[in-house]
């Protein structure tokens, strides 16, 4: 017994000792976001579709114009989709680049470098856990609605047969009388 108390305290004199804090790795953007905006910039470019709009109504009344007229709609329709992808792609562009003044903040200190890239972590993971909240929420909100429309048309059906039941006794009353 003595043997295994000497091996015992020996082995954990000579083990490293594991109550320091371990170095953190730095945390990586394209942990927190999707794969496909992990390396986002920022787009200025200006995808509106600017119409001749005199020009557009007159070609739009002519059955010769149509052909033009639905070209134009075709080129609207695809900056509107190229508009809507500048759109999320500038949203994690710009957390991207919030992300990376965080990141930036931290190696100006190498002391409590650690620290603040579990801070940076945490925040990021916050934030998500947030956004993932009101997207849950307005899901469920659009399907309070749904169900609430729901109800709304099947007691408005209801309503409409008590009033044609209603009617029908009336009408039978009325036909007694005569």
């Amino acid at each position: 017994m003595k043997k295994f108390i000497i091996l015992f305290l020996l082995t954990l004199f000579l083990l490293p000792s594991s109550t320091g804090f371990a170095e953190v790795r730095p945390p990586e953007w394209s942990d927190y976001c999707p794969t496909q905006y992990a390396n986002a910039k920022y787009d200025n470019n200006d995808y509106s579709y600017h119409w001749d709009t005199w020009k557009n109504i007159f070609l739009f009344c002519s059955i010769i114009g149509f052909p033009k007229y639905a070209d134009n709609y075709h080129k609207a329709y695809v900056l509107l989709v190229k508009q809507n992808e500048q759109i999320t792609n500038n949203y994690w562009a710009l957390k991207r680049i919030a992300f990376e003044k965080e990141k930036e903040i931290c190696k100006s200190d190498p002391s409590n470098q650690s620290l603040c890239y579990l801070k940076v972590m945490e925040r990021e993971e916050t934030r998500q856990n947030r956004e993932e909240m009101k997207k849950e929420m307005s899901e469920i909100a659009q399907r309070q609605m749904f169900i609430q429309s729901l109800n709304n048309m099947e007691s408005s059906l209801q309503a409409q047969q008590l009033n044609n039941n209603l009617k029908n006794i009336n009408d039978s009353i009325n036909n007694l009388k005569y």
